[in-house]
């Protein structure tokens, strides 16, 4: 184990593996609509839960999209005849172009309009926030 690694315990690596702490810049808070009777407080845990049709929309344009757009891009390169180099040269636009919809899904309110809260979770007393200070 290494000296690093050895002074990370207890809370501290906890902290680190918490996604907001880990995450890089400032964090993106989500503000999901909760039911009336339930009141979360910081430390709980909160169930969400999302449509299968919205789930899969979501996987479409995160996986599906740009491997179509590259199959076609490198399908068309080769039909043009172009060197190896040509090709992945075509292919290199085709999959930046593909992300903008996944990157413009991700900046609209419609996928946390999607979530909805599905059960709370309080946290005991003696159950410190991995996350807080």
């Amino acid at each position: 184990m290494s000296p690093a690694g050895a002074a990370r315990r207890g809370p501290d690596l906890a902290r680190a593996a918490c996604g907001g702490a880990a995450a890089p810049g400032p964090a993106r808070l989500l503000e999901i609509a909760c039911p009336p009777d339930l009141a979360p407080r910081p430390g709980d845990e909160v169930e969400v839960a999302l449509s299968g049709g919205r789930f899969l929309a979501a996987v479409g344009l995160a996986y599906l999209l740009p491997t179509l757009a590259v199959v076609i891009a490198a399908g068309a390169g080769l039909a043009l005849k172009l060197s190896d180099l040509g090709v992945a040269l075509l292919c290199l636009p085709a999959l930046a172009l593909s992300l903008i919809p996944l990157a413009l899904a991700g900046r609209g309110e419609g996928l946390t309009e999607a979530l909805r809260v599905e059960a709370l979770h309080p946290a005991g007393p003696s159950e410190p926030d991995p996350c807080g200070p």
